[in-house]
């Protein structure tokens, strides 16, 4: 594969590489696109708190990647691409002598637009590499077919299987191109994680030591998408703290209940 004229853009790597692919279906062949840009060997081994390896030299002239075997296939699936990330952009400073050790936190780093300035070096790489992964494994002219109905997380869960990505990651995806502003918060054990929210969604409150209440239950494994009621005040916020709490706090856009990863 020729990436000479992408530059070290993210989303312009990804669109070269799939410019190169065609317009084939199923899921994105990230092995064979790995080997093909001079990744030399793929390993899956166990590690505790390191979810991928990348093994290579500044001048990028070939690598290796280990990926955490304990993890589940499509998690797999976005280390390996993220680290081909690491490994394609050639500004990424690695971590050690000897390339990249990324953690379960670094495959969440995202940066807000506008904020790439302040981000810091590790943050701001690490995004980038999410950045890739994500327009790798899900490009946006894939995905138009799932985002032309209103939302609903039977989508999300055709994403993660069609794409072979997690339904953590398709829910990101989802949230990110669909026309509607979206939010979307992430749970363990009836406790906020984190949220993704749209660009343009207005507000949200998020505490990590709200529980996240139970949502009707319409698909086998997941929640449904849910509506909020119009606010009264004024200020885009909610009128009083004695509204009743969701799992995303909304004003004038969608959110909703947390999913199973």
């Amino acid at each position: 594969m020729e990436l000479d004229d992408a530059g070290l853009n993210p989303e312009r790597i990804a669109a070269a590489i799939h410019d190169q692919l065609g317009e084939a279906g199923g899921a994105v062949p990230v092995q064979d696109i790995a080997r093909r840009l001079d990744i030399t060997e793929i390993r899956e081994m166990s590690f505790n708190g390191v979810e991928g390896v990348l093994i290579t030299t500044p001048e990028r002239p070939d690598g290796m990647i280990a990926v955490n075997a304990r993890s589940s296939a499509k998690r797999r699936r976005f280390t390996l691409a993220h680290e081909l990330g690491h490994f394609l952009m050639t500004h990424h400073r690695m971590v050690g002598r000897d390339g990249f050790r990324c953690s379960r936190s670094d495959m969440l780093a995202r940066v807000e637009p506008g904020d790439a300035a302040t981000a810091g070096l590790h943050l701001g790489q690490e995004a980038e590499a999410n950045r890739f992964a994500i327009e790798l494994l899900a490009p946006a002219r894939r995905l138009k077919r799932y985002l032309h109905r209103p939302p609903d997380l039977a989508r999300v869960l055709e994403i993660s299987d069609a794409f072979e990505i997690s339904r953590e990651a398709a829910a990101r995806r989802y949230v990110e191109q669909h026309r509607d502003n979206l939010a979307v918060l992430f749970g363990h054990h009836g406790r906020i994680i984190y949220l993704q929210k749209a660009r343009g969604f207005p507000w949200i409150t998020r505490a990590a030591a709200i529980r996240c209440p139970a949502c009707p239950t319409e698909l086998p494994g997941s929640r449904r998408w849910s509506r909020p009621t119009r606010p009264t005040g004024s200020t885009g916020r909610p009128a009083s703290s004695s509204a009743p709490r969701s799992c995303a706090s909304a004003t004038t856009a969608s959110s909703s209940c947390s999913m199973p990863r």
